[in-house]
């Protein structure tokens, strides 16, 4: 953005394929949440606009990759730095459920990590508002949910 010279990330999300996947629903609720938090380690969402074949999300840029590609590598974390990763991950967890918001998708491709070594928790497309009748459903990915 030239007018503060920062730097943010685009989510293109294609309306034929929102559509297509009924998922017109997921990503109305994923723009409300986002629209509603702010907190340094959530990618979070500036601006949203959309064209006649896409919607966009402005959003918080991490330019250090994703937990699940530093997985890959094989080259493991110190015991300092897991330490570093869980806690800043108990941090936005708590601030979620204060703002009673379930992100419901935690995996290591939704946890990305600033230039600083911070992280950012992004994709809310599974996250709820935490409510009395939704509190046991079970959403997210399926490779990564319990038994």
């Amino acid at each position: 953005m030239r007018q503060n010279q920062q730097i943010y990330a685009i989510k293109e999300i294609s309306k034929a394929k929102v559509v297509a996947k009924r998922a017109i629903k997921q990503v109305m609720n994923e723009r409300n949440i986002l629209a509603n938090l702010n907190h340094p380690f959530i990618g979070n969402t500036h601006y949203a606009f959309q064209d006649r074949d896409t919607l966009f999300l402005v959003t918080d840029f991490a330019s250090g990759g994703d937990l699940r590609s530093y997985l890959n590598r094989k080259v493991p974390f110190t015991e300092e730095q897991t330490k570093f990763i869980i806690a800043n991950l108990l941090v936005t967890l708590e601030y979620l459920h204060s703002q009673k918001v379930i992100h419901k998708d935690i995996k290591p491709e939704n946890i990305t990590f600033c230039q600083s070594g911070y992280i950012k928790l992004v994709d809310f497309g599974a996250a709820r508002k935490s409510r009395s009748y939704n509190r046991f459903d079970s959403t997210g990915t399926p490779t990564y949910m319990a038994p």
